[in-house]
């Protein structure tokens, strides 16, 4: 299952919210006009895309009260470890337990590392006050289904054991998903409504990848040149799930917006832009939240795109996206 080339036309650069549309032809400046997705060879991808991390990096301070440190998580049922990093802000002398987050990166499921996402992680720690702990999953398609996931469990699992000597109740555990990590932090909000994983109070899920299917005959318009499109999500669910993946019935927790009920499942907080393609499917996902009766809140961004928080940092947009979800992890 992939997408035909050329089914859809890209969105214009002119629906394009006014403020975006500069740092994103700087983008396309930066990284080609195709974007990451673009580029064919993973390898290739990946060195550009640790480039394009570290030069992103060095323009980021990480704060001098705020603890970081790298934690080597067991794994489940005899794998291999998984590389965490663990970030403490200032607040956590306040005698009060607070609420804990594990944070889950994007990257198409083939991109992203605990160094790429390391300011957007400690920026979570710092406007939320509460610990984050970040995995680093193993990457498809060299691993697919459920290897992720199961880095994920791992993870959840050492934050919940450990949430009283970090100071954080462990009955206010939160999930925070990127994209990729979108799709991570819901099948795992899905595993622990199941009682596979340890309880979460909230999943929090920004632009998340949700619905194989979205990009395999796509009928809205693709995506403006350069960010997130349906060639990039065709293939990035496709070395997710494998090969020998039943793609007319995946595997329970595979895919999100295939679980057969949301009912139960935690509080939510989903946000995407307007022209993102992922828009129907994280529309139809916070339906169905609703229709469960789960609290959910959504944001629909007029005029932004995919990653447009990475790609438009220092705009009203951004900042105001921002707000919204410190305050949304806050009430936890």
């Amino acid at each position: 299952m992939t997408a035909a080339d050329d089914l859809v036309a890209a969105a214009p650069d002119e629906a394009v919210h006014p403020e975006l549309r500069e740092p994103l032809e700087k983008y396309r400046h930066a990284v080609g006009g195709g974007g990451f997705g673009a580029i064919r060879d993973i390898q290739v991808r990946r060195e550009r895309f640790a480039d394009y991390s570290r030069r992103a990096a060095a323009r980021y301070t990480r704060p001098t009260d705020l603890v970081v440190r790298d934690e080597n998580v067991p794994a489940r049922a005899g794998g291999i470890d998984v590389e965490t990093r663990l970030y403490l802000p200032p607040s956590m002398t306040a005698a009060r337990e607070r609420a804990g987050w594990l944070f889950v990166h994007g990257g198409g499921m083939t991109l992203g590392s605990l160094s790429s996402s390391e300011p957007t992680a400690a920026n979570i720690a710092i406007n939320t006050g509460c610990p984050v702990l970040s995995v680093g999953y193993r990457l498809s398609p060299e691993v697919r289904f459920p290897g992720a996931i199961e880095d994920c469990s791992a993870a959840l699992d050492w934050l919940f054991t450990n949430a009283r000597d970090l100071g954080v109740d462990p009955l206010r555990l939160g999930v925070f998903g990127v994209s990729a990590g979108g799709a991570l932090a819901a099948g795992l909000a899905e595993r622990s409504r199941d009682g596979h994983a340890p309880p979460i109070a909230k999943q929090v899920l920004i632009y998340p990848m949700l619905d194989d299917r979205t990009s395999v005959t796509p009928t809205g318009r693709d995506a403006p040149e350069g960010t997130w499109g349906h060639r990039a999500n065709a293939e990035a669910w496709a070395h997710y799930l494998g090969p020998c993946v039943d793609r007319s019935s995946p595997p329970l927790g595979s895919v999100p917006a295939r679980a057969r009920s949301l009912a139960g499942m935690p509080p939510t907080y989903l946000e995407v832009g307007e022209l993102d393609i992922l828009a129907p499917e994280a529309i139809r996902y916070a339906s169905r939240l609703l229709e469960s009766a789960v609290p959910t809140e959504l944001h629909v961004h007029p005029g932004a795109f995919h990653a447009f928080d990475g790609i438009g940092t220092g705009t009203d947009v951004v900042t105001n996206a921002l707000q919204q979800r410190w305050r949304a992890m806050r009430a936890i």
